[in-house]
């Protein structure tokens, strides 16, 4: 009735009636169909056909005009605000950096009284050695 050989294969499969369990019995085969209900059969049809008209027609046509909701202004102002702290570059960048610097140049070794006494018995071993 529609189409659908999948739908009608597996009604009409001589398989599909058989009877199951351990009894007995003679191979049985039938042939189902189905049908629309009479109801429902007008909006069937017009779905389908209208589907049809639709899959035959040519490309959409695409609504030309802004189909997004515009920015507010509360968000403009959030944006533009990015963007310039962005601009601006990080201010705590130089700081760092300069620290980064102290630390690779050894700023910090001559001061410790600690380092120093563990540096002066390394080295006095080292010198009396050599």
């Amino acid at each position: 009735m529609f189409g659908n050989k999948f739908a009608v294969g597996v009604l009409q499969h001589p398989g599909y009636n058989k009877g199951g369990g351990k009894g007995g019995g003679g191979k049985s085969t039938g042939t189902a169909t189905t049908t629309i209900d009479p109801m429902l059969k007008p909006y069937v049809t017009y779905g389908l056909s209208e589907a049809q008209k639709l899959y035959q027609s040519p490309n959409p046509q695409y609504y030309p005009g802004q189909t997004y909701v515009s920015p507010s202004q509360q968000t403009q102002q959030a944006l533009q605000a990015q963007q310039t702290r962005a601009l601006a570059g990080n201010p705590l960048l130089p700081a760092a950096q300069q620290q980064q610097q102290a630390v690779i140049g050894g700023q910090y070794l001559g001061n410790n009284p600690f380092f120093n006494q563990a540096l002066a018995g390394a080295g006095q071993a080292a010198t009396q050695t050599y």
